[in-house]
């Protein structure tokens, strides 16, 4: 059985923020509300830079942020 590629880091919570924030049926804008609610200063920008992996994150941003999405695992997966 061959290795499936996974991504970067950013790659991975980038495509499941996306996946979660539709799900929930949130918008960019509305996610920038929320993660400013929990303590990141985030824009609009800030959540399309982190969707599409062009965003590093560091500890504190992963955790606030799986705090908005329901979890570390969600946020983590794949």
């Amino acid at each position: 059985m061959a290795a499936q590629a996974v991504g970067t880091l950013e790659e991975v919570i980038g495509a499941n923020l996306k996946r979660l924030r539709e799900g929930a049926k949130l918008s960019q804008d509305e996610l920038a509300n929320a993660s400013r609610g929990v303590g990141l200063n985030w824009s609009r920008s800030s959540v399309a830079a982190v969707e599409a992996g062009r965003k590093t994150l560091d500890f504190k941003e992963v955790i606030l942020l799986a705090t908005i999405v329901g979890g570390l695992g969600e946020l983590l997966s794949g």
